[in-house]
């Protein structure tokens, strides 16, 4: 994947989705950051973006913005250092994605009230 994305930024293109049969690739890169979706599912681009997108941010605020710095000094530094800990709300919010049409229609989800 990343010899993919290394090969589009050399030729200072910017790849955003690829298909191949059922599935689509959907690229989402934020500075040193790349994250990829393969969905299955028959969702649109935009909305599929939009999962990573959330994801990117969530990501952001455990890490904070130095991030950026730490891959200025080091390109292959490894983030599972940085992120010790947060892979269940990760996955909550990967597994709220699935199964949430909130997120898919760009609501508010309403909380339940207390009795």
């Amino acid at each position: 994947m990343q010899a993919l994305v290394s090969f589009v930024i050399d030729a200072k293109d910017n790849i955003q989705r690829l298909v191949a049969g059922r599935h689509q690739m959907v690229f989402s890169l934020h500075g040193p950051l790349y994250f990829v979706m393969v969905a299955c599912t028959k969702e649109p681009y935009g909305a599929l973006a939009r999962q990573l997108a959330t994801l990117h941010a969530q990501l952001l605020f455990h890490l904070t913005g130095g991030v950026n710095q730490i891959f200025q000094r080091q390109a292959s530094y490894d983030l599972r250092q940085l992120l010790g800990g947060t892979d269940s709300t990760v996955r909550g919010l990967i597994r709220d994605m699935n199964h949430s049409p909130a997120h898919f229609l760009g609501a508010v989800r309403c909380l339940p009230l207390a009795r």
